[in-house]
């Protein structure tokens, strides 16, 4: 199965800030959801309530990575570790999954991946406190960069970026 992990991260790493991504980019949310439409995407609790309506994703599998048994939001799957996360995507025919956040997903999750799709914002975010784990270079090589400036939607200028495991 391959392990994508997709996000939009600034220069220091930083993926969210008090709940909330600290930019307005449509492009992005655009690219994210041609890129995970049809996948089930893979995600912790804060990440799906920071959907602010925490409801599911539409036209995806849903799965959360929750500890707590407890908590089961309609339309999603909840699973307590990332192989059974990978069982159940397997089990409904999938070949690939989509890491979509957060912070302590993707750090669990970065080793195992094949894929990041990265959104580079090219701006320093201070105190932000959700990151992305650093992309070391001797694991990861830039597949492809497509760089686009800030304009009257997109607050700042960013970078389509694609890593591919060494």
């Amino acid at each position: 199965m391959q392990i994508v992990l997709i996000a939009a991260v600034s220069e220091n790493n930083v993926i969210a800030k008090d709940g909330e991504m600290p930019w307005n980019l449509p492009s992005d949310l655009k690219y994210f959801k041609n890129q995970t439409w049809g996948l089930p995407v893979l995600m912790g609790r804060k990440t799906l309530d920071s959907f602010g309506h925490g409801k599911p994703l539409p036209g995806r599998l849903n799965i959360v990575i929750s500890h707590n048994p407890d908590y089961k939001p309609d339309g999603v799957v909840v699973v307590p570790t990332f192989n059974d996360a990978q069982f159940i995507a397997k089990e409904k025919d999938y070949n690939v999954i989509m890491v979509i956040g957060g912070g302590q997903i993707y750090a669990q999750t970065i080793d195992k991946a094949d894929k990041l799709l990265v959104t580079r914002v090219h701006k320093t975010i201070e105190n932000g406190d959700t990151f992305f784990p650093e992309i070391d270079p001797k694991k990861w090589k830039l597949t492809s960069n497509e760089d686009f400036p800030a304009d009257d939607k997109n607050s700042d200028p960013y970078s389509f970026q694609v890593w591919e495991k060494k």
